[in-house]
């Protein structure tokens, strides 16, 4: 399952959240991929099924990039992301409404809900490249209905 889908992108520079949440997704068999600052998740977002992000590491980062390839995600596209927040505090609103599908879970997390929720967020995304292969098939079969149409 996990082969397919793309890695698990890991946003956690301090502390040894990220280093945690990898080793705990590897157990499962998931691909995962730790990024040491913001610039590197979104370069990496285009090939990932999700991206488990701390909400400090976004707090402390310069988020344009990130707000920007969010809105730039094609129709069909509106990738999962995983933001791990302190136990007791309210998610920061500007955060999670940039985001826009973002799951929040407080830490400490037990493993089972993390593993949970990246599965949740595989299982979405498939579903999204479903409905892209679907749309482009789609636009294939106008295509060559349209030539069909021209030649007669």
């Amino acid at each position: 399952m996990w082969e397919r889908d793309g890695p698990v992108l890991i946003l956690a520079p301090i502390g040894r959240d990220g280093e945690v949440a990898a080793s705990i997704l590897q157990e499962v068999g998931a691909l995962t991929v730790l990024c040491p600052n913001l610039p590197s998740l979104v370069l990496g977002l285009d090939r990932a099924c999700c991206a488990v992000v701390t909400e400090e590491a976004l707090l402390s980062s310069d988020r344009r990039a990130l707000a920007e390839w969010i809105k730039r995600q094609p129709p069909w596209s509106d990738l999962p992301f995983i933001l791990l927040t302190y136990r007791g505090a309210e998610p920061n609103a500007h955060i999670t409404e940039m985001l826009g599908n973002v799951t929040a879970l407080e830490r400490p997390f037990h493993p089972t809900t993390l593993v949970n929720a990246v599965r949740s967020a595989a299982r979405a995304r498939r579903r999204q490249r479903e409905v892209e292969s679907y749309l482009e098939e789609r636009q294939r079969t106008e295509e060559r209905q349209s030539l069909l149409i021209r030649e007669l």
